[in-house]
């Protein structure tokens, strides 16, 4: 079959783990035709996605380098996550932490005088790459340090 051939060549690369497993036979794969979907994102995040807008939806431009944006952002510009939690969270802390990151902007985990709390930034325009997500985030620290 190849369309289970192409999927299990699409899963090893996404998931290079799985070669461990993938031909276990109690391992599948399963095409879905999708109806309708509901969503629940967390408390008080969720709702219905129809199957138009489901199969007209694209992957994150981020996607793939998110893991990589967000240790960087913690390993080298811990001081500027600090500038951006204070000028675009309005919270003031000792410590912030990229947790994730997409097009849109980025959630962070802040360690503030009365404990740990969490805080979304949003960027100052939507992103499209990689590169296009440093120049912005350049450019809201820039913002941040004139505050």
């Amino acid at each position: 079959m190849p369309a289970v051939a192409e999927a299990r060549k699409l899963y090893l690369a996404r998931s290079a783990n799985s070669k461990y497993w993938v031909d276990f036979d109690d391992f599948s794969f399963y095409r879905m035709e999708v109806v309708d979907v509901y969503y629940v994102g967390g408390f008080g995040v969720m709702g219905w996605v129809s199957a138009s807008e489901y199969y007209s939806g694209q992957p994150d431009p981020l996607a793939d380098t998110a893991p990589d944006i967000i240790q960087h952002m913690n390993t080298d510009h811990g001081d500027a996550l600090v500038l951006l939690a204070r000028a675009f969270a309005g919270i003031k802390s000792q410590e912030v932490a990229m947790t994730s990151v997409d097009r849109l902007g980025f959630h962070v985990r802040l360690k503030t005088r009365d404990g740990t709390r969490g805080a979304r930034i949003a960027f100052l325009r939507e992103v499209s790459s990689p590169a296009e997500a440093k120049k912005v985030l350049l450019e809201m620290v820039g913002q941040a340090r004139r505050m």
